[in-house]
């Protein structure tokens, strides 16, 4: 039987590699990853993975959750324990306050939530209201998302905040958020309360949800979801048990004016007004 000895030799030490060629190497490794899942579609290199630990959100099974620093092509951020543990509490005995007085929204993205509206007059005294205009958690916001600006939230006059509960059977349907400001405003959805078994999602746009280059989250207690408005599409999944509550907040990126210095409202601001304005103090839209 004839043996071939050139299969039996060991193999010859690889040449180590120069630090160009290195580089080289990993240049076409990353430009094909890219190609693969498509350019920003997951925003994979930004992402830092944790979890959710079981003990400390009920009986629900652990979720990986994930925060990202701010990118233009994802326009999405997710914070974890965003208030101390103290002003938290503050937020959701404020919403308890309130919960009686929530109203179904009528016709809208969302079926089956139920909203109150805080507006001129409760404004200046709502506990939230407060708290996310303030300049430590503004900046808090800015540091963990890795934004360009320091958030501003105007006056409650001009765009109120809004307490929106889903009940099993609540859903929201993939759009984009509706652009309020030129340049664009970012919708912060703050979680107080979620035993339910439902996560929100989002993709770069709706040819990614086809594709299924989809990221999630279910969101904790106490976290804090940025979506830049026209930005990334996203839905919250139909809730089969429990409940979710949050808190919307339109964050600006400068004050509401005219001139480059200032933010533009669009024919929308003027129409989520007169919105908010119908749905406050629990009178139903």
């Amino acid at each position: 039987m004839e043996v071939n000895l050139q299969a039996c030799r060991p193999p010859t030490p690889a040449k180590p590699q120069s630090r160009a060629v290195q580089s080289q190497i990993g240049r076409e490794r990353l430009g094909g990853i890219t190609s693969l899942l498509g350019t920003g579609a997951f925003c994979w290199g930004l992402w830092r993975l944790g979890a959710v630990a079981q003990s400390r959100h009920g009986s629900r099974r652990p979720r990986s959750v994930r925060t990202v620093t701010w990118n233009m092509q994802c326009g999405c951020a997710y914070i974890p324990d965003l208030l101390p543990e103290e002003s938290f509490r503050d937020v959701v005995n404020e919403y308890q306050s309130l919960r009686n007085r929530l109203a179904d929204e009528g016709p809208c993205v969302a079926r089956g939530r139920r909203v109150i509206a805080i507006s001129e007059g409760s404004g200046s005294g709502s506990t939230a209201w407060r708290l996310f205009q303030s300049y430590w958690l503004r900046l808090r916001i800015q540091r963990e998302a890795r934004l360009r600006f320091l958030p501003l939230l105007p006056k409650v006059s001009d765009c109120p905040l809004e307490y929106r509960e889903y009940r099993e059977g609540s859903s929201m349907l993939w759009h984009k958020d509706t652009v309020l400001t030129e340049p664009p405003q970012l919708e912060l959805v703050y979680t107080l309360e979620n035993t339910s078994d439902s996560v929100t999602r989002w993709a770069t746009s709706h040819l990614d949800v086809l594709n299924r280059r989809v990221q999630e989250v279910w969101t904790a207690p106490n976290s804090a979801l940025l979506v830049q408005a026209g930005g990334p599409v996203h839905m919250v999944r139909e809730l089969k048990t429990g409940h979710r509550v949050v808190l919307k907040a339109v964050l600006l990126p400068k004050p509401i004016g005219s001139g480059p210095l200032y933010a533009a409202p669009t024919a929308r601001w003027f129409e989520n007004l007169t919105r908010c304005n119908k749905i406050q103090d629990g009178v139903e839209a």
